[in-house]
């Protein structure tokens, strides 16, 4: 196969996890790179319960359109959650080319009610390699 066929990863197509792909920007980036030929793989949250009609609909749309598309259980906020997904991928693959850090956060409450260190913690502990997510190192004895 040739990436010049839409739908069809060739020897260039790249491994692909998209966070955040049961709707909106994720899904749709999902369903553009299988068709730019890549192997794609959508992380979704809740796959069995509540997010199970959207991968539903995914695995429908891969079909019919002949998509290497697969849904894969994926929470940002729980590295036992990453570390089971990434694992299956490069079990399934023998690698993971490109991620693709979609996965939102939502914050109820009135924006005045929080303070920016309460409300940019939280984006700060969602990007992998931050240095908020990062081990504290003891303070050094004076």
């Amino acid at each position: 196969m040739t990436n010049d066929e839409p739908g069809k990863h060739g020897e260039s197509g790249k491994v692909v996890l998209v966070t955040g792909a049961s709707s909106g920007i994720g899904a749709l980036s999902v369903r553009a790179l299988a068709r730019a030929g890549h192997t794609v793989y959508a992380g979704i949250r809740r796959t069995a319960t509540r997010n199970a009609p959207a991968v539903a609909e995914l695995t429908r749309h891969a079909t019919e359109h002949r998509l290497d598309v697969h849904a894969v259980e994926l929470d940002v906020t729980v590295q036992d959650s990453v570390d089971a997904a990434v694992g299956r991928i490069v079990a399934e693959r023998g690698r993971l080319d490109v991620l693709v850090h979609n996965a939102g956060h939502m914050v109820l409450g009135a924006a005045e009610a929080f303070t920016p260190r309460a409300a940019g913690g939280s984006v700060r502990r969602e990007r992998p390699g931050h240095p908020a997510r990062q081990p504290r190192r003891p303070a050094a004895a004076a």
